[in-house]
């Protein structure tokens, strides 16, 4: 959880207790095994957060990815909110929000 509405390079290295209600969930990657993509496993995962930001009053999701995975991360209800400060792993970042429509 962060309250922030956007990822920094410093959640790569640092962990904190969570807050019990507030702020966005902070994904810091979200990887799915070559044997089962296609099948649904990270959109099942997605809902799962969306479900949790609503449970824990969340204001959203907040997750960074690359260009290419951009339409996956809109088809799934986030917005595209440009290019990230972060630099992790000398790469471009692009910021992507889910707002919890109940927040």
């Amino acid at each position: 959880m962060i309250s922030e509405r956007y990822l920094t390079d410093d959640l790569f290295y640092k962990v904190t207790p969570n807050a019990s209600q507030g702020g966005y969930i902070a994904v810091t990657s979200l990887s799915i095994s070559k044997d089962f993509k296609r099948q649904g496993v990270g959109t099942s995962l997605i809902a799962a957060f969306k479900d949790l930001a609503i449970a824990q009053k969340r204001q959203g999701i907040s997750l960074t990815c690359h260009d290419y995975l951009i339409t996956y991360y809109e088809m799934n209800g986030f917005i595209d909110e440009g290019e990230s400060k972060s630099n992790h792993g000398d790469s471009i970042w692009y910021n992507m929000v889910w707002e919890n429509p109940e927040g």
